[in-house]
């Protein structure tokens, strides 16, 4: 499935006029609702690699467990981006951002298609509590990106079943510590280098949820299927973990 806010720029011609264009009051309507459906993609894309990062901590596979929960990061940040109105556009292979308001122009971005969205969730949020606190003394995007390039390309062989690196062997009792950490309202956890892994991205899940409740937003990309694989994924010897699976559940009914 295409992106539709893209297309709604490529479509009018505006990315042949990317240097000068302005966002005007007329074409904001349009370009807002393109961008909500872009972000219920993001959200449930994430939701997805969330619920296979659970599949595999259940089963053990911990360095693939934290390649899944990078993309989670990644698909949860530009779902946080879009609902507060950032998004990324290409001309050609060159990423271009821009917020969705009157007047906003293009800017140029640098880096490959992770590095502008991650960088556009560091920088456009500094001051918010997810990214104004470290993990090991580096930034929460900066700790995924090097322990994610550690374990990819350098770590070889992978230690499975043994996690890739310091991280807290949760697997044994994930549904307590899901439950911990949905509830960890100080961040005990979030910046935790052993917890983070799964913590993190749980609260930019948490966010991004809370904004659609809020606003009595729907993602209507999950039908009964697609519920029935989640709460298979989000689960454990008991049964799906019900502190995720009931807000999903939420967004849809």
């Amino acid at each position: 499935m295409a992106l539709n806010l893209p297309n709604f720029f490529l479509s009018r011609g505006y990315l042949n006029s990317i240097q000068t264009y302005q966002l005007s009051e007329t074409d904001l309507m349009v370009a807002r609702l393109a961008l909500k459906s872009d972000i219920d993609a993001f959200f449930l894309n994430g939701i997805v690699s969330f619920s296979s990062a659970i599949n595999s901590l259940n089963n053990r596979n911990y360095s693939w467990c934290f390649i899944q929960s990078y993309f989670t990061l990644f698909y949860f940040a530009r779902a946080f981006n879009g609902v507060n109105g950032y998004a990324v556009v290409y001309k050609g292979s060159k990423p271009y951002g821009i917020k969705i308001q009157p007047a906003e122009s293009f800017r140029k971005l640098n880096g490959n298609s992770h590095d502008v969205v991650l960088n556009q969730f560091k920088d456009n949020f500094s001051n918010d509590v997810l990214l104004d606190n470290t993990i090991e003394n580096k930034s929460p995007i900066d700790w995924f990106n090097d322990s994610r390039n550690f374990i990819n390309y350098k770590l070889n062989p992978l230690p499975d079943p043994n996690p890739p690196i310091n991280l807290f062997k949760s697997a044994y009792e994930i549904r307590k510590w899901i439950l911990t950490y949905t509830t960890d309202t100080a961040h005990a956890y979030t910046f935790d280098a052993k917890h983070c892994f799964i913590s993190y991205p749980l609260h930019v899940f948490l966010r991004v949820y809370n904004y659609y409740v809020d606003n009595s937003m729907k993602l209507d990309l999950i039908d009964n299927e697609k519920l029935d694989f989640l709460k298979k994924n989000f689960s454990d010897s008991k049964g799906p973990l019900t502190s995720i699976t009931t807000k999903i559940e939420e967004l849809i009914e």
